[in-house]
């Protein structure tokens, strides 16, 4: 827990007016890092009124009209030898949180590159930045002096890293997020994402709070910290609920002044453990805790990921609404289907740990996924091998009523058991435009201002061959996308470009080697389709 909190801590810095008369006169904004005290020393003999770091200690400097001076640790707590250290970052930006899908950011230092991993999205304030989509990124950093702390940036307006030397942080505009900073002949990396060094194991990074209300409020006046009704932890590309409806307060009265002090969140008991910051230790296990922030009761200075108040004056500035930014974020859905949205593994029958609804749900920034798939389910209330297979027309009543997002994939197993594809304007369950009909004509009515969106099949094995009801599985995705047009619904055609493609043999041996249901990867690549799509409607 120690090292989370050293690399963990993201600055942002609150003006104060120090009560002691030399300290008054420093600008507390550091100008620049340098080696150690006898380099500054060397470096600026006359010495001014900024403060300077010494990358040897951490520590923050100032002149005290004779000399430079050493003050405490700059923004963090000590650091052991060997462990990822925390790199003093700009005052003038804020920190965001990257949530990934399958593989946290890793600092290849051997390669002189920054890669980030498919499916990996930033969350900065209230909003949300799709970085990666389909394909890798990575960033040369070859350029990048080994001697010095580099601060990795990212440009929400162009969709561009770039990255600064940490002492040249007055270049940093109000368009960029700081995402990690960086030292590279040591090694070192700070960032609150979780991240690799040279593919090693994953380091965990803090919590980032996302508000639809209002932004903690550290109100020292009142000896409170103040978290506002509909607040979620984002932790490891989980979502916790803190507050739903109501406010929640935290009182520090019995804290003793001029005290740094660690905020954690405990995700198994939902409750804030406050602790200094040379006292990490105790119960329940470490594990469970999650880094908010830390602050000083004495200046009131506070470190947190994204905007803060304190004493009710919101710290940080504004930046330009991101186009980009989900309109599920923080909300339920449901997605209906089979077992590929079950997420059947081909492999060995097994539910996979990650099957696509997750993703896409990680993708949104979904607070609630509901799983509604099942194996072996079709759409039409239809048993005509005598076995009753579940019909999602049926079934969707018991769906979640408070789903802001309704997904259906359906339509493979109505082909595989031969399901009469009957006509538009059925009214009879048994065949799938009566099936049809029913169901999105009940969603409709149930999910009345929500948002309903249907999906074609996939290509599968064999689906070009007509079964025993006269119809190939084109036939069904035809279907489907007719009772879109009919009831005004939005349609994803997975058939025509999902990218799966049986006659391929290296595709489907690669994503789909059953011939019928994805593996882990082509339920990443569904997740790739799905999330854009769902970005757009």
């Amino acid at each position: 827990m120690g090292d989370i909190l050293a690399r963990g801590i993201a600055s942002t810095k609150v003006a104060k007016t120090y009560v002691d008369g030399v300290v008054a006169a420093v600008n507390a904004s550091p100008k620049g890092v340098y080696a150690d005290l006898a380099t500054l020393s060397a470096a600026l003999p006359a010495g001014n009124a900024n403060v300077y770091l010494t990358a040897d200690d951490g520590k923050w400097c100032y002149w005290n009209g004779s000399a430079w001076t050493a003050g405490s640790i700059y923004q963090s707590m000590g650091i052991t030898d060997g462990s990822v250290t925390s790199v003093k970052t700009t005052p003038n930006a804020h920190m965001g949180l990257l949530s990934y899908s399958t593989k946290p950011m890793n600092f290849d230092f051997t390669a002189n590159t920054i890669t980030f991993f498919i499916d990996t999205v930033l969350f900065f304030k209230k909003g949300r930045y799709l970085i990666t989509n389909s394909s890798v990124v990575t960033i040369d950093i070859s350029t990048a002096t080994t001697s010095i702390y580099y601060s990795l940036l990212y440009d929400v307006i162009t969709n561009t890293f770039s990255f600064v030397a940490s002492n040249n942080v007055n270049t940093i505009t109000e368009n960029q997020v700081l995402i990690a900073t960086f030292y590279r002949n040591s090694k070192k990396v700070s960032s609150p994402s979780a991240f690799t060094i040279d593919d090693g194991a994953e380091c965990d990074g803090v919590g980032v709070l996302v508000s639809d209300n209002s932004y903690p409020n550290f109100a020292f006046a009142s000896n409170k910290i103040i978290f506002y009704a509909n607040t979620t932890l984002l932790y490891k590309n989980k979502r916790y609920v803190i507050t739903s409806t109501t406010d929640v307060e935290v009182d520090i009265s019995g804290l003793a002044a001029g005290q740094l002090y660690a905020l954690y969140y405990d995700r198994v008991a939902g409750t804030f453990i406050i602790k200094t910051t040379g006292d990490i230790g105790g119960t329940p296990a470490l594990t469970t805790y999650t880094l908010i922030a830390t602050f000083n009761t004495g200046d009131k200075t506070v470190w947190i990921v994204g905007g803060f108040k304190v004493d009710g004056v919101l710290f940080g500035y504004s930046i330009p609404t991101p186009t980009t930014v989900s309109r599920f974020l923080n909300l339920e859905g449901n997605f209906l289907g089979d077992s590929f949205t079950w997420g059947y593994n081909p492999a060995d029958g097994t539910q996979l740990a990650n099957p696509f609804p997750t993703l896409v749900g990680n993708t949104l920034g979904l607070l609630t996924v509901n799983n509604y798939g099942l194996t072996g389910s079709v759409l039409a209330d239809y048993a005509g091998d005598g076995v009753t297979r579940s019909p999602m027309c049926v079934r969707y009543v018991a769906m979640s009523d408070t789903a802001e997002l309704i997904f259906v994939l359906a339509g493979t197993n109505d082909w595989a058991q031969n399901v009469a594809i009957g006509t538009i304007t059925d009214a009879v369950m048994t065949t799938f435009y009566g099936g049809l009909n029913a169901l999105v004509d009940g969603l409709l009515t149930k999910y009345p201002t929500q948002t309903i969106v249907l999906a074609t099949p996939m290509h599968r094995e064999g689906d070009t061959v007509a079964n025993t009801a006269s119809a190939t599985l084109l036939d069904y995705v035809n279907a489907i996308k007719a009772i879109g047009i009919k009831f005004g619904v939005a349609v994803l055609d997975l058939y025509a470009t999902s990218g799966f493609y049986p006659d391929n043999a290296v595709n489907y041996t690669a994503i789909c080697p059953d011939g019928r249901h994805p593996n882990a990867a082509g339920h990443v690549k569904l997740a790739h389709r799905i999330s854009g799509f769902l970005m757009t409607v």
